[in-house]
């Protein structure tokens, strides 16, 4: 995330940019897992799903301002594909 007004850049989760602000606890199931941060008055939840019959990963980010200021936000994402054998795994 990136606030352009405040000068300030962050990752909606703890990684890759851990030194701004706290991590969320983590919450995880069979098939999703959900991160959040708090950092710049700023929560972020990502909650990332797979689907068991598809090679499909679905991301949902919420972001919710927690200040008293309205706020204008740049958000960027990116996958790092691995391209490989099961076995590898």
């Amino acid at each position: 995330l990136r606030d352009a007004d405040r000068e300030v850049a962050w990752s909606a989760t703890l990684m890759p940019m851990p030194e701004s602000g706290g991590a969320l606890a983590p919450a995880a199931s069979a098939d999703r897992v959900t991160l959040g941060r708090d950092a710049h008055d700023i929560r972020t939840t990502v909650d990332v799903r797979v689907l068991p019959d598809a090679d499909v990963e679905l991301r949902h980010v919420t972001i919710r301002n927690l200040g008293d200021a309205a706020r204008t936000l740049e958000l960027t994402t990116y996958a790092e594909l691995v391209l490989n054998t099961p076995a590898a795994d």
